[in-house]
This record gives structure tokens, C-alpha cells and sequence, in this order.
């Protein structure tokens, strides 16, 4: 069985009954962590991992970048965005890995010479409108800062656009997680350029383009965190794990492994702490996905 060595900051996208593996930084010979391109896959009926060595230009290793399924119907692939390279170089690289057939798959590299188009970044996030199967990227950190920024790629005319948003639009931030529910992208936590770390949620109306922050009532709820992990279930908002700031430690911050969710369903949102059994290992930048 191909299974992938140990790595931080990749990402892992479902893909039907499978998941894909994509990136990472993973240790070297010398003792330093590498990004890198590699792909696997998992077979979710026997979980067993597989390397896919696909065919065609090959994209740039990377971390903390995004990898999210576009399009509609057969027309399918992973898109690939952003993050960061070796030597700490970011990229705005936008590159595709056909679904179509999976055991015989091929990469797709085109020429950046589009504008406008998202400034290289690291520490985005990206997410999938399920009908249209459209791609929205939010914030992450370029080399002049962290950003607020929303673009928009379409799998019809293939080109970027800048979202020219309205309403209470989110403080810049990185390494925040971004879901879709409904005609919404949900985003919460993250960090600025700063080292201010976030715990709160905003949602951007994809017809409207309108941000907007969501009220939640006073009580228990998650500490501001980065590199956390986040998925809907049902109508609730889950969040688990990353990192947050913890200045009595030696390091600074303190890695986190509690869950937490909050209905968006209800007019009056809350959070609630999920109890605590079987504890995983703390993790922060971990690959997810449900």
C-alpha cells in the first residue's frame, strides 16, 4: 500500500466515494520540511492509499494552499490554487487534475498570463458552489500583508474575477476556515498580519455579494485559533482543533483538539462544546475532510 509520509499543510479533497491528497510539506534528507506535489489517493471502502502519478505539465510544490473540486456533471477537476513554495516563495498558480478517470489522470497547467487574477498567496481558502460549480477564494496572505480580498473563477469562461463585495467585509486574515451552506461561505477564525487571532464568523451571500458578521450569543465558545478545521453537518457548523495564542507556554500558543458547534440554522446562533471522548492527538494544519 503507497502510504504518503508523515507532512503538514497539504490538503485532502472527497472526491465521491474517494480522497485526494495534494501537497504538503514533508521532511527531507537534510532535516528540513519540503514542500512538495505528490498525489494519493484513498479508497474509502477498504482505506487503503494509492500514489497517482498523473500525466502532464506538473504543478508546483506546495503548503497551505487550496485544492477544491470545480465544474459540473463529468466536466470535473481538482483546482489547485496559490501557497506557498520552497524558500518561502508564493505562487498564484492555478492548475487542474482531471477527475474523469482516476486510475489514468492527467494535470493541466495553464499559462498565468490572465488579468486580473489573485496576487500569490498562501493560507486562503477556497470553496465550491454546487450548482454552479464555480470557485471562490477569500483572503490568505500575500508578501505585502493579509487580505480580505474575494475572487471568483468560473469553469464557463475560465477566468477570475474580482468580487466587488458590500456590507461589514471581514478584518484581513489567513489560515481561517471557509465552508459553503446554502447560497453562503461561512468563514471563521483565523490570524492577521499582526498575529491577532480570530474567533469570530462572518458569511458572504454569493447572489448578493454582501458580508456580513454573525451574531452570536454570549457564552462558552471557541478561543480566537488558526489552522483549525471546519465542516457542515447537517445545518451545523463544526469546527475542531489549531492553534491559538497561549502566552504562559514556552512556545506562545497552545495546539488545540476541542470541537465545537453552532446550528445556522437558528435566528439565535450559539456555540456548543461536543463532549470529549477518545480524545485524537492535538493538530493544527491537518488535512480534512467529511
Amino acid at each position: 500500500m503507497d502510504t504518503p509520509g508523515n507532512r503538514s499543510g497539504h490538503s485532502i479533497t472527497s472526491v465521491g466515494d474517494k480522497q485526494i491528497l495534494f501537497g504538503g510539506l514533508i521532511p527531507g534528507a537534510d532535516r528540513k520540511e519540503h514542500s512538495n506535489n505528490e498525489v494519493y489517493l484513498l479508497n474509502n471502502s477498504d482505506l487503503r492509499w494509492k500514489r497517482v502519478e498523473a500525466r502532464g505539465p506538473q504543478p508546483h510544490g506546495v503548503f497551505a494552499h487550496t485544492a477544491t473540486v470545480v465544474g459540473r456533471g463529468d466536466d470535473v477537476a481538482l483546482a489547485v490554487f496559490g501557497g506557498m513554495m520552497n524558500g518561502g516563495l508564493l505562487t498564484n498558480q492555478l492548475c487542474f487534475l482531471s477527475l474523469k478517470n482516476l486510475s489514468s489522470t492527467v494535470w493541466s497547467v495553464p499559462e498565468n498570463t490572465e488579468t486580473p487574477r489573485p496576487c500569490p498567496r498562501w493560507g486562503h481558502t477556497g470553496v465550491r458552489v454546487h450548482v454552479s460549480g464555480e470557485l471562490f477564494i477569500f483572503g490568505g496572505m500575500c508578501t505585502t500583508g493579509a487580505l480580505n480580498d474575494t475572487w471568483l473563477w468560473s469553469p464557463s469562461s475560465k477566468c477570475w474575477k474580482l468580487c466587488e463585495c458590500i456590507g461589514d467585509i471581514p478584518p484581513p486574515r489567513r489560515r481561517h476556515t471557509a465552508v459553503i451552506y446554502g447560497h453562503k461561505m461561512i468563514i471563521f477564525g483565523g490570524r492577521d498580519a499582526s498575529g491577532k487571532h480570530f474567533n469570530d464568523l462572518y458569511e458572504l451571500d454569493l447572489i448578493s455579494l454582501c458580508w456580513s458578521k454573525t451574531p452570536v450569543k454570549m457564552g462558552l465558545k471557541p478561543s480566537p485559533r488558526v489552522g483549525h478545521t471546519c465542516f457542515i453537518q447537517d445545518t451545523r457548523l463544526v469546527i475542531y482543533g489549531g492553534s491559538s495564542v497561549q502566552p504562559s507556554s514556552e512556545s506562545g500558543y497552545v495546539v488545540n483538539n476541542d470541537t465545537y458547534a453552532i446550528d445556522l440554522s437558528k435566528d439565535e446562533k450559539q456555540w456548543v462544546r461536543l463532549p470529549q471522548q477518545d480524545l485524537p492527538e492535538r493538530t493544527m494544519a491537518a488535512g480534512f475532510c467529511i
